[in-house]
């Protein structure tokens, strides 16, 4: 069953709503344009899929190692204060990135870029809290939801046109510029932030078992995205269609972002095992090494992400009813450091697992990953059941 239009319409009718899903979405696409063009520079310039796995696992890493630090700043200083520069270091570093071949510099900048990256998803997901209806929150979240699937798929696609025609190091930068511009607007249409009263606490929102549970469990969904950029450009070159892993790739989102438009179940452990259900057939198509299998890969990927926003959305009203609003903001920013450390993780292992057995060993992780995942919120919803509902 299709989910209402109105219920967005009565969303985005709300004062700032428009200016903050727009400012939001231009301030995230880098993180769908990013990996794969990390993976394109470096491979073209070394040759190695374990260095580009690693030059990407470390850009993830930068920014999952300060997310809720960034959280706690900006309730404390503002918007305006602390995103901004960080804004700004992203760009300096992504410049040189762009500038150097040598691997130990290469990984260094990769380091920086991803500390500059702004905690845009955190304190967006904390307004939508605050700006909305409680009646109105799951609407939100699955806008939100969109969003999210939107910047994952259109930054493939992107970074594929793009770098087909300028290549990689312009791809890298333009994605720097739309950092910067994006989260400027977003700190226009945010306005000023109120401090909280949690900025003077010791422990933060990570002293809620919940949040450690659910930011643990994202970790782990999150290695799927880490080893789909490497592995679909390792099958996309051996299927003699090197420039298709971004399509390809963007077919998952695509699945999002139908998916984010069905009434779907909310039961979060229940979505997270078809989740992992739906991505075993990839070590299968990926093992055949003709355009087929590619199709395969699509059609698969596709199937998998109608599952991806209801899942997402369900894991942020989990959040959104753990945490209280004095410490939603730092909540949500550990969800995303969650998300940036599986991927991290899941960029280096599928390059290694590529060099050694081919993209089709490395397809056989995510399943595993989100598997364990669901055993461990089906864990979390034996102990906190109010939490579920």
């Amino acid at each position: 069953m299709f989910r209402r239009p109105a219920d967005f319409r009565s969303i985005l009718a709300l004062p700032r709503i428009k200016s903050l899903a727009v400012s939001s979405l231009l301030a995230r696409m880098p993180k769908g344009i990013m990996p794969l063009t990390l993976v394109l520079l470096v491979t073209q310039r070394t040759g190695s899929y374990a260095l580009a796995g690693t030059v990407t696992a470390l850009f993830a890493l930068g920014d999952a190692a300060t997310a809720p630090w960034q959280g706690r700043l900006v309730d404390r200083y503002g918007y305006a204060r602390v995103l901004i520069p960080i804004a700004l270091v992203h760009v300096a570093a992504t410049i040189g990135l762009v500038s150097t071949k040598t691997p130990a510099v290469l990984g260094a900048l990769a380091v920086l870029a991803g500390l500059g990256v702004p905690p845009i998803s955190g304190a967006v997901k904390a307004l939508w809290a605050e700006l909305v209806t409680e009646d109105q929150l799951p609407a939100a979240y699955a806008m939100e939801s969109l969003l999210q699937q939107s910047f994952f798929l259109f930054g493939p696609l992107l970074a594929t046109g793009l770098i087909a025609l300028a290549g990689p190091a312009v791809t890298a930068l333009t994605a720097a510029t739309l950092v910067a511009g994006g989260t400027f607007g977003f700190v226009v249409a945010a306005g000023p932030r109120r401090p909280r009263p949690h900025e003077r606490l010791r422990h933060g929102a990570l002293r809620i078992a919940a949040v450690r549970i659910l930011s643990t469990s994202t970790l782990l969904q999150s290695l799927t995205y880490g080893v789909l950029p490497i592995a679909l450009v390792a099958s996309a070159a051996r299927a003699g269609a090197p420039t298709a892993a971004g399509i390809v790739q963007s077919t998952l989102t695509l699945g999002g972002l139908i998916g984010g438009m069905l009434e779907a179940s909310r039961d979060y452990v229940r979505l997270m095992v078809w989740f992992g259900c739906g991505l075993v057939p990839l070590s299968v198509f990926a093992a055949i090494e003709s355009p087929a299998g590619l199709i395969g890969l699509a059609v698969t990927l596709t199937a998998t992400g109608l599952l991806a926003t209801p899942l997402a959305m369900s894991g942020y009203l989990l959040i959104s009813r753990a945490t209280p609003v004095e410490c939603r903001t730092e909540a949500f920013a550990w969800q995303s450091t969650g998300l940036a450390i599986g991927t991290a993780l899941g960029s280096a292992l599928g390059g290694m697992l590529v060099d050694r057995g081919g993209p089709a060993l490395a397809f056989a992780v995510p399943p595993v990953a989100v598997g364990v995942a669901a055993a461990l919120a089906a864990t979390l919803r034996r102990w906190m059941p109010s939490v579920f509902g």
